[in-house]
């Protein structure tokens, strides 16, 4: 246990990987800042769902309309008295010049009057999305989708074959999906917001990318401690000190994690203070109001919250893995700027190895199984995904054969480093 604490020690020791976090979290949240600008929108959102609720159906749809109409009679009482003019919508009137006034600082218009405005330009919008965007998700051919991508990806042969397989078993959960209406809930409008983007596509690619960088530094700094301090051949004389290898992977793995936390952690909790999710949490994640370039449909009936808790365990994980394969590579090149160069090279030869399979090749679709297509694209996790990650059981299967492999190559290098040339 002693020996365990005094690595430990060397880890919070370090200046190097606490300036590394601090220097993140400021990064993250800059960019988090620099996307506040939608915050008062997505405000007025959870208050629309908490004056109608989020399951949309008729009675809800009712219930806008009526809120709708008796608030457009508020506004035009106000347009008679001021201009001698009333509207049929809202609509008409932000495209008329009576609406200028509204766009230079609120001349002539109270703050209760501007709050009208937005009141009724929040109903219009998820009326309107809520109605346009439903009947466009239960338009959808799954089928046609699998087309679709086989034709953008030029898939042909095992790899088209493969492709309709995975569709074919997508078409089912979506006839479930719609007899739940899952699909007819109220959330952010994914084609004007992108909060779905921002969240995974942008924020969460970027934690998982300071995640490695800080595990890869964290372990070259533990596993050649001894070797830069020129005291290896003194560690290493004895069973004991060839046996250091092991409580210094459990050190890494566990500090690994604990940076993790604090990381994603701090992140989400800078990214949830800007932007108030309080009133989406519950909605289901195939919310037909969450599509962006793509409509979401997800292969589990789960929530928004339910789909971030499953991220943030899938980045633990991913985590875990990470710290494994640079425990393996540093313990291998026995030199922390090798390790660094020789983990992006790798990283960047997986995601470029699919450019040298047949297109016809069922290998093609297997080879996206790995842990770095899955790092640059948290956006399209547990959900339809393109011919590559559609697979129901893609995260599962991904997590689990890289980190079989992982563990297996830590122990093969474990079991090496007490026989090897310590030189």
């Amino acid at each position: 246990m002693e020996i365990i604490l005094n690595e430990f020690k060397k880890v919070l020791k370090s200046p190097v990987l606490t300036i590394l976090i601090v220097l993140f979290l400021i990064y993250n949240g800059f960019i988090i800042y620099s996307n506040s600008y939608i915050r008062e929108d997505l405000k007025l959102a959870n208050d629309f769902i908490e004056q109608f609720g989020y399951e949309v159906n008729d009675e809800m749809i009712d219930n806008v309309s009526k809120a709708y109409d008796s608030k457009m009679t508020e506004l035009n009482k106000i347009t008679k008295d001021k201009f001698n003019k009333e509207f049929s919508s809202i609509d008409e009137f932000l495209e008329s010049q009576e609406y200028e006034g509204v766009l230079y600082n609120g001349e002539g218009y109270s703050d209760k009057e501007i709050d009208l405005l937005n009141d009724l330009s929040i109903m219009n919008l998820y009326k309107n999305a809520a109605i346009g965007n439903i009947k466009a998700y239960e338009g959808l051919d799954i089928m046609e989708m699998a087309e679709g991508s086989i034709y953008d990806y030029n898939l042909s042969g095992k790899a088209a074959d493969k492709v309709r397989e995975i569709y074919s078993k997508l078409v089912p959960r979506f006839e479930e999906l719609k007899a739940n209406n899952e699909h007819k809930n109220i959330y952010f409008v994914g084609d004007l917001y992108k909060t779905h983007s921002l969240l995974y596509r942008n924020i969460m690619v970027k934690v998982l990318f300071e995640i490695i960088i800080f595990i890869l530094l964290l372990v070259s700094l533990l596993i050649n401690y001894e070797r830069d301090n020129k005291t290896i051949d003194l560690v290493c004389t004895t069973r004991r000190g060839r046996n250091l290898i092991k409580d210094k992977l459990l050190v890494c793995l566990v500090a690994a994690i604990i940076g993790t936390v604090v990381i994603l952690g701090v992140t989400l909790f800078m990214y949830f203070i800007v932007f108030d999710y309080s009133k989406v949490m519950s909605v289901p994640i195939s919310s037909a109001l969450n599509w962006e370039l793509t409509p979401v449909i997800s292969w589990f009936n789960i929530s928004v919250g339910q789909y971030l808790a499953l991220s943030i365990v899938v980045v633990f994980i991913l985590a875990i893995i990470f710290t494994l394969i640079s425990f393996v590579i540093c313990s291998i090149l026995k030199s922390s700027y090798k390790t660094f160069f020789v983990f992006f090279i790798l990283f960047g030869l997986v995601f470029m190895i699919q450019k040298f399979i047949s297109n016809s090749s069922g290998i093609l679709i297997a080879s996206h199984y790995n842990v770095v297509i899955m790092t640059l694209n948290p956006h399209m996790w547990f959900r339809e995904a393109g011919p590559f990650m559609t697979d129901k059981y893609y995260e599962v299967l991904t997590l689990a054969v890289n980190g079989v492999l992982a563990v297996m190559i830590s122990i093969w290098r474990i079991k090496r480093f007490k026989k090897e040339n310590i030189a």
